[in-house]
């Protein structure tokens, strides 16, 4: 259903998104990564979807390119919990502390003011 959803509204980055995290649940992992940059394109400043991507590409060994997509998510409006959840994948998968949020950063550079 969702490849004939893509099918019909091919621009639509958020139907995209949906194929691509289905065929990365299926374990069509190289398929995913393709589908997914493509949603990334169409929806650049989606939170979600840059996580998706990162997934993908941590699961085909992209390692440094789902790094990038998770420090991405971090400067997106993403949601706290999906926040929580991507700090704890650069964390544990890469060894990395996550930079600051921008709420953090701004309190920090405005401390001796």
């Amino acid at each position: 259903m969702i490849a004939k959803a893509h099918a019909a509204s091919p621009e639509d980055g958020n139907i995209q998104d949906s194929l691509g995290w289905a065929q990365f649940r299926q374990g069509l992992f190289e398929e995913a990564v393709v589908t997914l940059e493509g949603a990334v394109s169409k929806e650049p400043a989606n939170a979600e979807i840059n996580d998706h991507l990162g997934d993908a590409y941590w699961a085909v060994g992209r390692q440094r390119e789902a790094g990038f997509q998770w420090i991405r998510v971090l400067s997106l409006d993403a949601e706290p919990e999906r926040r929580t959840e991507v700090e704890t994948k650069l964390k544990d998968r890469l060894g990395i502390a996550p930079p600051p949020s921008a709420a953090q950063a701004s309190r920090s550079d405005n401390a001796g003011y």
